[in-house]
C-alpha cells in the first residue's frame, strides 16, 4: 500500500509536491476503506485525484508506474531473444539493420517522465513509501523508494537509486543499498541475475548471507509495487483484444467477472475464448440468441472488462490498482458504484489510486481520500480537501461540508477562468454578425 507520493520537478510540476495518503484517525466515515496496521497507521485504500485539463492528474500516476518500469528493464534485458531465431528474410537487406536495432531498443529501453520545461538543468525526483505485509515478517513493513535522475538518463544513466526500510512506522529507516549513475535498476537487476551473482560472490570465497537477505527485500518489494499491481491509463483503457483474453485466461472468478461486465450490458450471459479459422484466438461475449466479438460491444463494456480484472486481482493480492480518468466512458452511476464496491471490503489491503475530472463520483469518499489539484500559472497545487479551508469561514472544513459544493465553488469557476470564457463568447459572437452581414 502506498503510503506517500513526493515528486519533484516532475513534467507540469515545476515545484515539490507530496501525497499523503494516511487517513486521519478522527474521522470514523466508511472505516471499511482503510486499513489499519499492526502498528497502528491508518492507510486510504481509496484515493481519487481531482483537477481541470492539463493541471499533472496523469503526471502523479505516471511517475508512480515509471518507477515500475525501471525495476522492470533488466528483465526486458535479459528477455532480449536470439538473433539466430529472428525471422529476418521478409525484410529488405537494408532494412535487417534498422530491425536488429529496433529491437534492440524495444527490449533495453525505458521512459521516465521529462523534467519540467522550465527547470531542465536541474534534477527530478520520485519517492513512493509503502507499506508491506508479506509472508516473511523479515520483510513486513515500511519501504522508502527514491529515483533521482535528469534530462540525459537516457544516455548518461540515473543519478541516484536507492531503498530503505524499517518494521514499525515510528522507527528509523535503515539503508537496503544505494547506487550511484546506473543505466539499470539496482533491484531488477539483482533479481534478474540472482544466481549470476550468488556463483560470482562463491567463486571469490565470499559468503552469500548478506545478498540473500538483501534480496528478499528486493523481491518484496518488486513483488508488491510490480507483478501483484495494475495500470490503466487514459490513453490505453481499451486493451487489445489479445491482451484482454489473456486477462480472461489468467481471472479466477470468470462468474464475477461477469458480473461486473453486466453493469455496462446487462444482456450478456457469458464470455469466452473461441477459435478464429487461422487458429488465432478471439473472444466472444455471449448473449442469449446471438454473440459478439470485442470489437463489436461497446466503449464503455470493454472497459469494464479491464476494470473488472484489475478490481478482482488487486483485492485477491491486496496490491495497488492505478487507474487514470476513472468514469471516461463510464456514466455516473456505473463509477459511484464500482468504487463503493471497492471501498466496502472489510480488512482489505487493496488500493485505488485514480484521477477524475468529475467530482459527483467522489462524494462518498471520506475528505481524506479526495485531493485537488490547482495551477496557477506554471505553479501547481496539492490540496488534500481534510485541509480544504472555507472561503467565508477562514477554518477547515466541517464534516458535513459537501464536497460537491465546494468544488463546484471553488475550482471549476475558476478553471476556465471566466475572463477567457467570455473573450472567446465575445470573439465567437463577432464572428458569427461578421459572417451575417
Amino acid at each position: 500500500m502506498i503510503l506517500k507520493v513526493k515528486l519533484s520537478n516532475i513534467a507540469g510540476i515545476k515545484d515539490f509536491m507530496e501525497l499523503n495518503f494516511m487517513a486521519n484517525k478522527t474521522d470514523k466515515k466508511n472505516r471499511n476503506s482503510i486499513y489499519i496496521t499492526e502498528d497502528n497507521i491508518w492507510i486510504n485504500r481509496i484515493i481519487g485525484i481531482i483537477a481541470g485539463n492539463a493541471h499533472g492528474k496523469t503526471t502523479i500516476l505516471d511517475a508512480i508506474a515509471s518507477v515500475g518500469s525501471f525495476i522492470e528493464s533488466s528483465f526486458r534485458k535479459k528477455r532480449i531473444p536470439s538473433f539466430n531465431n529472428i525471422e529476418m528474410s521478409e525484410y529488405k537487406e537494408e532494412y535487417r539493420e534498422k530491425v536488429l536495432q529496433q529491437l534492440i531498443s524495444d527490449f533495453t529501453n525505458f521512459e521516465l517522465p521529462e523534467s519540467n520545461k522550465l527547470n531542465t538543468n536541474i534534477n527530478s525526483e520520485i519517492q513512493i513509501e509503502m507499506y508491506i505485509k508479506s509472508d516473511d515478517n523479515l520483510t513486513s513493513g515500511y519501504y522508502l523508494y527514491s529515483l533521482e535522475y535528469d534530462k540525459f538518463y537516457k544516455t548518461e544513466g540515473i543519478k541516484k537509486e536507492s531503498l530503505e526500510f524499517k518494521n514499525k512506522y515510528t522507527k528509523k529507516y535503515s539503508k537496503i543499498f544505494e547506487i550511484f549513475n546506473s543505466f539499470e535498476s539496482e533491484i531488477g537487476y539483482k533479481i534478474a541475475y540472482e544466481k549470476n551473482y550468488i556463483n560470482e560472490l562463491k567463486a571469490n570465497n565470499i559468503k552469500t548471507d548478506d545478498f540473500e537477505r538483501k534480496i528478499k527485500f528486493y523481491k518484496t518489494f518488486r513483488k508488491h509495487y510490480n507483478n501483484d499491481s495494475n495500470v490503466i491509463f487514459a490513453d490505453n483503457y481499451i486493451f487489445p483484444e489479445f491482451y484482454v483474453i489473456d486477462m480472461i485466461e489468467k481471472c479466477k472468478n470468470i462468474k464475477q467477472l461477469i458480473q461486473f461486465v453486466k453493469l455496462a450490458d446487462v444482456n450478456i450471459q457469458n464470455i469466452s475464448i473461441e477459435k478464429n479459422s487461422d487458429g488465432t484466438d478471439k473472444l466472444m461475449f455471449n448473449y442469449n440468441e446471438f454473440c459478439l466479438g470485442y470489437n463489436e460491444i461497446s466503449t464503455a463494456t470493454q472497459k469494464l472488462v479491464a476494470m473488472a480484472y484489475s478490481i478482482l486481482e488487486s483485492s485477491e493480492k491486496n496490491s495497488v490498482f492505478l487507474i487514470d480518468e476513472f468514469d471516461n466512458s463510464l456514466n455516473l452511476e456505473i463509477s459511484k458504484f464500482l468504487i463503493d464496491v471497492f471501498a466496502q471490503k472489510d480488512n482489505s489491503m487493496s488500493q485505488i489510486i485514480f484521477t477524475t475530472n468529475n467530482p459527483d463520483i467522489l462524494d462518498n469518499l471520506r475528505r481524506d481520500q479526495i485531493y485537488l489539484i490547482l495551477k496557477d500559472k506554471y505553479k501547481i497545487n496539492v490540496i488534500n480537501f481534510y485541509n480544504f479551508i472555507d472561503p467565508i469561514t477562514k477554518k477547515r472544513v466541517r464534516k458535513d461540508f459537501s464536497f460537491i459544493k465546494a468544488y463546484k465553488k471553488n475550482v471549476i469557476e475558476n478553471f476556465p477562468s471566466n475572463k477567457l470564457k467570455n473573450e472567446i463568447i465575445n470573439n465567437f459572437i463577432n464572428i458569427s454578425i461578421e459572417k451575417e452581414d
